[in-house]
């Protein structure tokens, strides 16, 4: 817990002294209290309520189309490794689609920060699939994860790969995707051929961008994040978790949708002897979503490693499904 506790202590501290921007994204998903819910039960309420938000709907329809067209290559994976498993709800619409026409597959492999969501993933694939489960904790953007299998096809939806750092006014972060990309290409590769199924946003419509996000429950899950402070760091001061609201910000020349935290009020408090003096309406940037071209995705999948195959759209030329090979 205490590596836990010093890795968000700095990922705060950098937050408010404007060091990074959109790194947080990873603790609203976590399973700190806050607000007397978690950061994965606010997500999931989220999910359930929103009426305008694409990306979830589109991509489990893509998932499904997709699979069965790429159903002749899952054959001969012995591995399905899942890259951010998120909820029950999540696994049962975008994997179970996958394992039904991978039938050589032995093993499921979800790999999570969550550990409530590794539980449900592990729940789901044991009540509907004769896979053997095996998780992983840990972030698989930075971490050196041992992932089981021979043959894999890793799936890493969610448009995971549109969150990245990144501060309000700065150009599109081309090389921290790479490196991302890249990170999970080394996970990946072996002496046995790997897949991975690698879902973004490519959206070039910046109004339903925004109202796909204008949703009360959103606005809670970034906005709580001053709870996971409140409830986890030692903050000396007038520091007050119900004093932050959501705003979001669309940077067209980045193609980035800033999701950000923003003081209600003057506040003076200090985090492990680092002074903030926030004034009101001072906002800091806790999530990212990049909506990039099909182009852009594919030109930094190559430096990163992987063989860039033929990409799969949505019926509205919004998600996009790439497989990759490593």
């Amino acid at each position: 817990m205490n590596n836990r506790y010093d890795d968000f202590k700095t990922d705060i501290i950098d937050l408010l002294s404007r060091k990074r921007g959109g790194h947080v994204e990873r603790w609203l998903y976590s399973d700190i209290a806050r607000d007397e819910v978690t950061g994965s039960a606010l997500w999931s309420a989220f999910i359930r309520a929103a009426k305008n938000y694409y990306v979830l709907p589109n991509e489990v329809a893509l998932i499904e189309n997709s699979s069965a067209l790429l159903s002749n290559r899952f054959n001969k994976f012995d591995t399905i490794v899942d890259l951010g498993v998120g909820s029950k709800q999540s696994v049962t619409s975008k994997v179970l689609p996958i394992v039904k026409h991978a039938t050589s597959a032995k093993n499921y492999a979800p790999v999570d920060l969550s550990k409530a969501y590794l539980r449900g993933a592990e729940e789901v694939i044991e009540a509907n699939t004769i896979l053997d489960v095996k998780p992983t904790k840990g972030n698989f953007f930075e971490d050196d994860l041992e992932l089981p299998g021979r043959n894999r096809l890793a799936l890493f939806f969610g448009a995971t790969i549109s969150n990245v750092d990144a501060m309000e006014g700065e150009e599109f972060p081309q090389q921290e995707i790479i490196q991302k990309l890249g990170h999970v290409a080394g996970l990946l590769k072996n002496d046995h051929d790997n897949l991975l199924l690698a879902s973004f946003d490519s959206n070039a419509d910046p109004a339903s961008i925004k109202h796909a996000y204008e949703d009360a429950h959103w606005k809670r899950f970034v906005a709580n994040l001053s709870y996971s402070m409140d409830a986890v760091l030692d903050i000396k001061g007038n520091f007050r978790p119900s004093a932050w609201h959501h705003e979001s910000v669309w940077d067209d020349k980045a193609k980035v949708l800033h999701h950000m935290i923003v003081a209600s009020e003057n506040q003076n408090f200090e985090i492990d002897g680092q002074e903030f003096d926030v004034r009101k309406g001072e906002r800091f940037v806790a999530i990212n979503c990049f909506k990039f071209p099909v182009e852009w995705f594919q030109d930094m999948a190559r430096e990163a490693g992987f063989n860039v195959e033929k990409p799969y759209h949505d019926h509205q030329q919004r998600m996009v499904i790439q497989p990759l090979r490593i």
